[in-house]
């Protein structure tokens, strides 16, 4: 079952986990609005799968989501 967090929530854990974390809870979101990450619009909130934000995070596949190109 996924682990559906709002973005708030899904920073407070990693926040939470890694307490130096240099990620924002303002980047989460663009990640999110800008469809790096799956999410669902529920309302004006964002939710979004946390173990799929992490997997990003980490640099996997998202399940047919396209990883976001990094520039060298």
């Amino acid at each position: 079952m996924a682990k559906v967090r709002t973005i708030r929530k899904a920073f407070e854990e990693i926040k939470q986990a890694d307490p130096n974390t240099c990620l924002t809870e303002h980047h989460i979101r663009q990640l999110a609005i800008n469809g790096v990450i799956p999410c669902r619009k529920a309302g004006s909130r964002y939710l979004l799968d946390l173990d799929g934000l992490l997997a990003y995070i980490e640099g996997e596949s998202l399940h047919g989501w396209e990883k976001e190109k990094q520039q060298i």
